[in-house]
């Protein structure tokens, strides 16, 4: 079954932030013509989870993405689908305990050599969770589900230890400047071009995201790995143009001050026609690339490459 739009836009992140190995494909649900929208396995927490981190820790994630906002029934089905992973888990860990008593059965009679008398664990200690993320605020599910709120605004929790916990997320709701919630705020995707600024402005101030993350999340929307819209194609550029000015300004001031200003303002020049470049080879063709290599001025080649990207 295909993957909707916004559906792939968060498991695309997902996948970034925890890596493609923990994701696993959309599930069919037994006796049910329902589908889980993504499941993610969580070792430990990457950095982009922000304060979801511990509630995700050492878990299977079930998650349920809407790009507006879930009504009870809605929430009811995503219940039953955690209900169905939960059966699953408690039958695997009760056939997990089975394994290691015949095991133990079996090397208290020494039938075993050392080697085989141990039986590894392969059940999690925690059942599944199921994350609800909602890019509108969730109205209904709150007042059908009554899950307690939780920090930061916009976060709502019930710790269930045997059925599983439930969280539901109110995805544009997250404090824009809380510390770590910048890669989850961009899985609702933006419906204006300040609204794309702002998500990438929050990114990119976001101190407890590392930088390694931020560069890779915005080359995977640049170049369509993650799905993403022009306002925020024009975002990103519009940082980047930014960033490689003050580079260039500040690069421009150090090296005037210790080699003389022209050999500074032409390093400054250097460093945002290198940025504006490698913006260039994540979304452009090779004959486009040696286009914009050609052109010497910075301005004329922040022009161009304004106008290439824009293309159709």
């Amino acid at each position: 079954m295909r993957r909707r739009r916004h559906e792939e836009r968060v498991f695309g992140i997902l996948g970034l932030i925890q890596g493609e190995r923990a994701m696993q494909p959309e599930r069919a649900v037994p006796r049910a013509s329902r589908f889980i929208d993504g499941i993610v396995e969580v070792d430990k927490p990457g950095d982009g989870w922000g304060p979801l981190g511990p509630l995700v820790a050492n878990r299977l994630v079930l998650v349920e993405h809407y790009s507006r906002a879930p009504g009870v029934i809605a929430c009811v089905r995503a219940l039953a689908k955690l209900g169905h992973l939960v059966d699953e888990w408690w039958r695997d860990l009760a056939a997990d305990h089975r394994k290691h008593a015949l095991a133990d059965a079996l090397a208290a009679r020494s039938t075993l050599s050392e080697d085989d008398k141990s039986v590894p664990h392969v059940a999690s200690l925690c059942p599944p969770t199921l994350l609800i993320l909602s890019a509108d605020r969730p109205r209904q599910a709150l007042a059908g589900l009554r899950l307690p709120p939780r920090s930061p605004p916009g976060v709502w929790h019930a710790s269930r230890p045997v059925l599983g916990d439930v969280t539901l997320v109110h995805v544009r709701g997250l404090p824009q400047r809380h510390p770590g919630v910048s890669v989850l705020r961009l899985m609702a995707t933006p419906r204006t071009g300040d609204e794309a600024l702002a998500l990438v402005d929050a990114l990119l101030a976001d101190r407890d995201v590392l930088q390694s993350t931020k560069d890779e999340l915005l080359e995977d929307l640049m170049s369509g790995a993650i799905q993403s819209t022009p306002s925020e194609h024009q975002s990103i550029l519009t940082r980047i143009r930014s960033e490689s000015r003050q580079e260039g300004r500040q690069e421009g001031r150090q090296e005037g001050r210790q080699e003389g200003r022209q050999e500074g303002r032409q390093e400054g020049r250097q460093e945002g026609r290198d940025a504006l470049l490698r913006l260039a080879r994540y979304r452009l063709d090779d004959v486009a690339i040696t286009e914009l290599e050609s052109i010497a001025d910075l301005a004329e080649l922040e022009a161009r490459l304004g106008e290439l990207l824009a293309a159709p």
